[in-house]
């Protein structure tokens, strides 16, 4: 893919913090993939088939624009309108959640302008998914780091780069490849599979995007390694859905922490203490996980 310019500016939402929305994706390092060093995001995308990356830099005159420039040199249409959505915004449920949950009050005062961030590539996002299942996330970045670079593709940048994971050549790997890259033998089995699932057309990774919440589930489940938590995290992560992924062990350490409970929740205590949240819940659920991954920081009491 050639290099070039292709200047354009994005408008963000207003109230956005961009440092404290865009923390996770540098909290354990640099996987090479989505790439934010605290005043540029750098990252592939996936639409409808096309492969590319963007680079969005804050433009120092306008706080609430970012410029935008892409590796082939054109802002299409369809990446545009990917990019307004990549911010959710939920803000307006999010207030009112917040006058009915003195919690979600407190957290917002505490943390205002933290926004949900819909990954712009599908294929990326369930790699992350697989490789962060029941491990340490410094230890899945280190291995996502290793399969892009073993098995993904580069991506000029300006004077950088990004890499987005190929499904030809995850599909292709041999055992003994997978197995070089510190994957359990049922998680190099999963991305193997994943691969050829999209290669073949049995997995339409755009197709998912107009499915419903439960067609989603059954479609990425019906795959070897994709479980009802990858499910979760695709309709929130990828995209954008109003959903608490209650199974995941982050959301449930963060329920605790946020609402002070003794004991971690399980997930059907998480779902009910939640069932409230509404069209608000994907942006709830990633401020409840910014304010633990803040729990180093004095906290004032969140209820009286």
């Amino acid at each position: 893919m050639s290099q070039g310019p292709a200047p354009g500016r994005l408008e963000v939402p207003a109230g956005l913090d961009l440092d404290a929305s865009l923390a996770r994706f540098s909290r354990h390092g640099d996987d090479l993939m989505d790439r934010w060093d605290g005043r540029s995001f750098r990252r592939p995308f996936r639409i409808e088939g096309a492969v590319g990356a963007v680079w969005l830099r804050r433009e120092e005159a306008l706080e609430k624009v970012l410029e935008v420039e892409t590796a082939s040199g054109e802002l299409t249409p369809g990446l545009r309108l990917r990019l307004q959505s990549m911010f959710v915004d939920e803000q307006l449920a999010l207030a009112k959640l917040g006058g009915r949950d003195p919690v979600i009050a407190g957290l917002l005062e505490l943390h205002p302008g933290v926004f949900p961030v819909r990954s712009l590539d599908p294929l990326g996002a369930l790699l992350a998914m697989v490789t962060a299942q029941q491990v340490n996330l410094g230890l899945a970045l280190s291995v996502r780091r290793a399969i892009l670079q073993r098995l993904g593709r580069r991506i000029l940048l300006g004077d950088d780069f990004v890499i987005y994971p190929d499904p030809e050549q995850m599909a292709a790997a041999s055992a003994e490849v997978w197995g070089s890259l510190r994957l359990t033998r049922a998680k190099a089995l999963c991305l193997r599979a994943l691969g050829g699932a999209i290669c073949s057309g049995y997995l339409s990774l755009d197709a998912l995007e107009s499915a419903s919440d439960s067609e989603v589930r059954e479609r990425l489940t019906e795959l070897p390694g994709l479980g009802p938590w990858t499910a979760g995290q695709y309709l929130t992560r990828v995209l954008g859905r109003p959903v608490v992924v209650a199974d995941d062990l982050g959301v449930r350490k963060a329920v605790q922490f946020a609402y002070r409970l003794p004991v971690m929740p399980l997930a059907e205590e998480v779902l009910e203490l939640t069932s409230a949240y509404g069209f608000a819940a994907f942006a709830a659920q990633q401020l409840l996980l910014y304010h633990l991954s803040r729990k180093d920081r004095l906290l004032g009491p969140l209820v009286p």
